[in-house]
């Protein structure tokens, strides 16, 4: 009888035991960091096949694939943008890596100049939070009688005299 209830209390501790384990497992993979990566990240020896004077837009668009952006202001300078990030759990992500590939060409479309910038070069841009006022944005007094008449319609279902007011 005692050596039942010992074997008892063994089996439960044993399954205590396996209870916290298991808890702390998922605890553990709970905070181990999510890894995005984001935009088109070019592998380096793609990017040392791309020699200034001698590759064309097409070999470059074959190694690299289309750029992430193109100049707004003329389609001779491409862009290849990627980060990667981590999130831990709820909190924010943050950026580990940042590369910007910029390839400059000339008019006959050949590779002029390469750029790379990483995490370092990135500048943090602030946002402005004021507003501009817009005419119009608050309704004025003839706005609003024709919007009392109209709700005044769809309440009643009928309209006021003969020109449907």
């Amino acid at each position: 009888m005692a050596e039942m209830r010992s074997r008892r209390k063994r089996g439960t501790a044993t399954r205590w035991l396996l209870a916290a384990g298991l808890c702390a497992m998922t605890a553990l993979a709970a905070c181990s960091p999510r890894v995005d990566i984001r935009g088109n990240a070019a592998e380096q020896e793609d990017i040392v096949r791309i020699r200034q004077g001698v590759t064309s837009a097409t070999e470059v668009r074959r190694a690299l694939g289309p750029p992430s952006t193109v100049s707004a202001f003329d389609n001779k300078t491409w862009y290849y943008i990627s980060k990667r990030e981590e999130t831990v759990a709820f909190l924010a992500p943050k950026v580990k890596t940042q590369q910007v590939i910029e390839l400059q060409f000339d008019d006959k479309l050949v590779v002029k100049r390469i750029r790379t910038y990483g995490l370092n070069d990135a500048r943090k841009v602030d946002r402005v939070s004021r507003t501009t006022k817009v005419e119009g944005d608050e309704p004025g007094i003839f706005r609003s009688m024709i919007d009392m008449i109209v709700r005044r319609r769809a309440v009643t279902g009928r309209s006021r005299g003969s020109y449907g007011l």
